[in-house]
């Protein structure tokens, strides 16, 4: 099904919606429904990239939907990072693949869109359980994942009672199994 409605980048700070979260499958699924506001990497302009505070600042302009970028850290843990590399947002230097929960934690996040002429801030880089508890019924998820298997996003997805409230942005690799397993829990794909 093609999901026509989706407008992606930066948001335009109108508050289109008033419906809640976890209306998400039936305002995908009506082309005729008014346009979701989707802020890309959560609102990077007013917080770091894919971060609580990101996702804060998006519920703070009336977004409807942030998109995350989902990864897995070496341990298995999912962790918000839109590049392969932690080394443009936060000050550490690596793979997300070879570095575990606890050292992604330990990192700070850099300002904005990051990159080195960015300044460092206190917070740390998320897991995807931290942002879907942050955005419950507050803005809905648009979760691209990214080097994540998509079975385990599923798992942290349920654990977190977020089926409704999630959009699945997924490579066209994945395994049909996965892809129904995905639909089969609620989740608009």
């Amino acid at each position: 099904m093609c999901y026509r409605k989706l407008l992606m980048g930066v948001a335009i700070w109108l508050p289109l919606m008033t419906a809640t979260a976890t209306d998400l499958p039936e305002r995908l699924r009506d082309p005729h429904g008014d346009a979701l506001v989707v802020s890309h990497r959560t609102c990077w302009k007013f917080a770091s990239e894919n971060t609580l505070d990101g996702i804060a600042a998006c519920i703070a302009h009336s977004v409807d939907m942030v998109e995350v970028d989902v990864r897995t850290s070496r341990d298995g843990t999912l962790v918000l990072m839109h590049d392969e590399r932690v080394d443009r947002t936060t000050d550490g230097h690596g793979a997300v693949a070879d570095l575990d929960a606890a050292q992604i934690a330990a990192l700070r996040v850099r300002s904005g869109g990051g990159g080195r002429a960015s300044t460092l801030t206190a917070r740390h880089p998320p897991t995807l359980a931290q942002a879907l508890a942050a955005a419950r019924g507050r803005v809905l998820v648009n979760l691209d994942v990214k080097a994540a298997a998509l079975d385990r996003v599923i798992d942290v997805v349920e654990a977190a009672a977020a089926q409704r409230d999630v959009l699945l942005n997924v490579p066209l690799d994945v395994p049909q199994a996965a892809l129904q397993r995905a639909r089969k829990a609620g989740i608009a794909l």
